[in-house]
């Protein structure tokens, strides 16, 4: 079963700057996808459009079988359930916190959802601990580290329990130790048959947390959907990507290309 279906879609903002151009692909349950690009490729719009935070000017997306627009999710009982299954883990956690405290902001969106209210507490308690943010549930978000407030933003969706998780570059930001423990958390949710898309330029993680990458270039189309190995192995595309890049210096007569990034080996040995 496909979660979302896109076909020939296209997006360009007010000012008429292309942000998406002719991208097609499908994502199943229960699968991990990255999605690959340098800033300004396209990244944060697609996975926009996929949360039903904006709208595609031509095309077709569908989601759970149904064409996504506004209209239907303008349609109360399908609203609920679109936003009951769709989790959005934004890049600026700041965005996404503004209860006063940690345990508030843990429990809003069931509140949302009508849930009743022991099974609210339940829930909001779990992921505290699933978290391991205790010690956090009775502070404010705004004086906590960019790493204690990534915790409390994927806290907040986890407690609504979603099917597809939508995490938007989730390492910026983060400590080693930090970054760590979310590649640690999406393999954990992975094991539950979540469905996860995460937006990055960090090759880094790729193959930690997904098993399929699609790389949209600078032009905004789709370069290439394959398998996150043989992506990371495609050193052409990731440079037209302008994901890695190469630097040129000599040794005596040797002329060496490295390639940064992703790469640490050296491309070329060329004699002068």
């Amino acid at each position: 079963m496909n979660i979302f279906e896109l076909s020939n879609i296209k997006y360009a903002y007010p000012d008429n700057t292309v942000a998406l151009n002719d991208v097609s692909f499908n994502i199943a349950l229960g699968e991990q996808v990255v999605i690959l690009g340098a800033n300004g490729s396209g990244k944060s719009t697609l996975l926009s459009i996929l949360g039903g935070l904006i709208y595609v000017d031509s095309g077709i997306i569908k989601a759970f079988g149904e064409s996504l627009n506004e209209d239907i999710l303008n349609q109360p009982d399908f609203r609920k359930y679109f936003r009951q299954n769709i989790g959005f883990i934004f890049q600026d956690s700041d965005i996404q916190l503004f209860c006063p405290t940690v345990y508030d902001e843990i429990a809003f969106g069931p509140l949302q959802l009508g849930i009743p209210k022991d099974e609210v507490i339940k829930r909001t308690n779990d992921v505290i601990n699933l978290l391991g943010i205790s010690n956090l549930k009775g502070r404010s978000p705004v004086g906590l580290s960019g790493g204690e407030k990534k915790k409390v933003a994927i806290g907040s969706v986890l407690s609504i329990n979603p099917s597809v998780l939508i995490f938007d570059e989730p390492t910026s930001g983060l400590d080693p130790r930090s970054q760590v423990w979310l590649i640690e958390l999406l393999n954990e949710l992975k094991k539950t048959g979540k469905t996860i898309i995460t937006a990055t330029h960090d090759l880094s993680i790729v193959e930690d947390i997904s098993m399929r990458a699609i790389v949209l270039g600078e032009d905004h189309t789709l370069l290439v959907d394959d398998t996150a190995g043989k992506v990371l192995d495609d050193k052409d595309t990731l440079l037209k990507a302008n994901l890695i890049h190469e630097h040129t210096h000599t040794h005596g007569n040797l002329r060496h290309i490295h390639a940064h990034g992703h790469f640490l080996g050296h491309l070329h040995h060329n004699k002068t």
